[in-house]
């Protein structure tokens, strides 16, 4: 029988996307959309694909963007995924890091990623502004908590204390989600906030993980990137930058009517097809990084003389 840790990661995500999909139906199609216009429609840059503004006017049911609505659902091939290898590597035991550990952070990752997809379904179905939000507010929810684990990996590493570290998690990352929503919703363009903390989250990556640094100036830094040490965890870093790369690129290229990759009648839409599926293949990706951080650090033995075999897995 499996124990308790090992289901919760399943529990859990499963938990999340009935509550997430089952309020999003709901406004679709039962209560409606609000309707107050987003302000993308002024601006035209609402993601190129073409919808009727009069049934964004009326707070009709339904879809507004249909490929843009619908193309999140992708979460739904990645999620299961992580919830996968996080019971799994529970039920192997041994872990070697807090991705691969029974605390908090795979399965609030797994929700965390799963939201990313399924905010962003409020403001493609809607294009009103009293729940498009949702959408900003998902990706602030993601880029925050790249820069809070990131903290609380390097607390780790400096012997901060579990009770400080959890109790600063805690509070501090809702509250940042919630100034940057806030920030977002009054008009501050959301490529700067989520810049900001995407920035904030690669400075993070490049401090030092020991308290040693203070000792031994810049020797740390060839040593101090996991992709450095380990070849796996260099594979998904750069395979997880390069999508965020191009998701980046095809969602600046089709933006608008009139963008190189905008037709807005077409059935391909480049912001949904893929700026939403390499978003999220993305975040896969940088779930296994950290799932691989401590394990070029690990006690050499007898065993592991031979030069080492072991498997991304």
């Amino acid at each position: 029988m499996f124990a308790w840790p090992v289901l919760r990661p399943w529990i859990v995500w499963i938990s999340a996307a009935l509550f997430l999909m089952g309020l999003f139906l709901l406004f679709a199609y039962d209560i409606g959309w609000p309707t107050t216009r987003d302000s993308c429609i002024g601006e035209d840059q609402c993601y190129c694909e073409w919808f009727d503004v009069a049934l964004v006017d009326r707070g009709a049911e339904g879809t507004r963007q249909p490929v843009n609505t619908w193309s999140n659902l992708y979460v739904f091939l990645t999620i299961p995924f992580i919830a996968f290898m996080i019971s799994r590597d529970r039920y192997r035991g041994n872990p070697i890091n807090q991705m691969q550990a029974v605390g908090i952070f795979p399965e609030v990752y797994a929700v965390v990623a799963l939201f990313l997809g399924l905010g962003s379904m409020w403001f493609h179905a809607s294009i009103a502004k009293h729940v498009s939000w949702m959408d900003g507010m998902s990706m602030y929810v993601f880029a925050g908590f790249l820069v809070f684990y990131t903290l609380d990996r390097i607390f780790v590493a400096n012997m901060v204390s579990r009770a400080v570290r959890m109790v600063f998690f805690i509070v501090a990352y809702p509250l940042v989600v919630i100034w940057f929503t806030r920030f977002g919703a009054r008009g501050t363009n959301s490529e700067i906030l989520i810049g900001i903390l995407v920035a904030t989250y690669v400075l993070l990556e490049l401090l030092p993980r020991n308290v040693r640094f203070w000792q031994s100036g810049w020797s740390w830094w060839p040593m101090n990137f996991i992709w450095l040490r380990d070849g796996w965890a260099a594979l998904f870093w750069w395979v997880g930058l390069g999508c965020f790369g191009f998701a980046t690129l095809a969602r600046a290229l089709s933006a608008k009517e009139g963008a190189p990759w905008c037709d807005p009648n077409s059935a391909f839409q480049p912001h949904g097809l893929l700026w939403h599926t390499f978003c999220g293949v993305m975040a896969v990706m940088l779930y296994l990084y950290w799932r691989r951080e401590n394990v070029a650090d690990r006690p050499a033995t007898t065993a592991a003389a031979a030069p080492s075999t072991e498997r991304w897995t």
